[in-house]
């Protein structure tokens, strides 16, 4: 699949989706969420929409999802564990890129948790194996959150700070020749006064549930301070077994699409890969990598 098949989507910043007051007075009373991918397709497929400049794609390319996965390498689980779910998202061929965090905190969740100077040689002989394959996104410095309100690494912190964090940690890829194009906020959380300075370094950033709070209910994809602007809403952010039947909605789509899903390789332990695995059979052949829709 050609590059210039992704190429046509427009730099122009999009304004967030607007939920009707009705509309979010309803979900709260059935205790549901307007904010969903679904949601997004919905208005895409609106005649009045201008959405369909920053989602549609060339007929020829179709639907297509683009994977993203979170949490390399683990606090808490051995990077063997993690070659498992690499192995079947490869048997299935399907591309994806990988949130990698070069300094990880031992307890994100802690805000004095002590934190790693770099990666450990057991991450870095993965990561060996995975790269020109996998393309490798920057998710955060640490994965530390800062505490309340915001469970977020960066929301809160000053810009400058921001950028010292940025660069520690593309250091810390350099050194592995590594050169991430994509930034990945843990927890979904950045604020927008940090989006110029995320700029400076990458041109795409992501982003989940959490981020609408901070950064709107927005279109996926769009165009956010300059950067292509990838968040996954539920059911596309979530569990294999959640996003599978969702999966299959959107392949039955005519208008060309790009629909992001955001897994996480921990998550699908609790049922030893097996929806992982249902939902790879649905995706073979549907998947495209990120470096065919930007470029270095």
């Amino acid at each position: 699949m050609s590059t210039k098949q992704y190429t046509g989507l427009s730099k122009e910043e999009t304004p967030a989706i607007r939920i009707p007051l009705w509309e979010r007075l309803w979900h709260r009373v059935y205790r549901t969420s307007p904010y969903t991918h679904d949601r997004v397709l919905h208005a895409l497929s609106q005649p009045w929409s201008r959405l369909d400049r920053c989602q549609t794609l060339p007929t020829a390319a179709g639907v297509r999802f683009l994977v993203r996965v979170d949490d390399f390498p683990r606090w808490d689980l051995p990077e063997e564990t993690f070659r498992q779910f690499d192995s079947i998202l490869m048997a299935h061929e399907i591309q994806y890129f990988l949130g990698v965090t070069p300094c990880l905190a031992a307890d994100p969740f802690d805000p004095t948790s002590p934190c790693h100077s770099g990666l450990t040689d057991k991450a870095i002989a993965v990561l060996e194996t995975l790269v020109p394959r996998v393309e490798v996104a920057m998710h955060g410095l640490t994965h530390r959150t800062r505490g309340l309100p915001h469970r977020s690494e960066f929301v809160g912190m000053p810009p400058e700070e921001v950028e010292q964090a940025l660069l520690r940690g593309l250091e810390v890829f350099d050194s592995l020749h590594i050169r991430p194009q994509t930034f990945i906020p843990p927890f979904n959380t950045i604020a927008l006064s940090a989006v110029p300075v995320l700029a400076r370094s990458f041109q795409v950033l992501c982003g989940g549930p959490e981020s609408i709070s901070l950064l709107g209910f927005r279109p996926s994809p769009s165009y956010l301070g300059g950067m292509l602007y990838l968040p996954s809403y539920p059911p596309a952010y979530g569990t294999a077994r959640q996003m599978r039947d969702f999966v299959k909605r959107v392949q039955q789509w005519s208008p060309s699409v790009l629909v992001p899903l955001t897994l996480h390789w921990a998550w699908e332990l609790r049922d030893n890969f097996r929806a992982l695995c249902a939902l790879c059979d649905e995706l073979t052949g549907w998947t495209v990598a990120l470096r065919d829709i930007v470029r270095p």
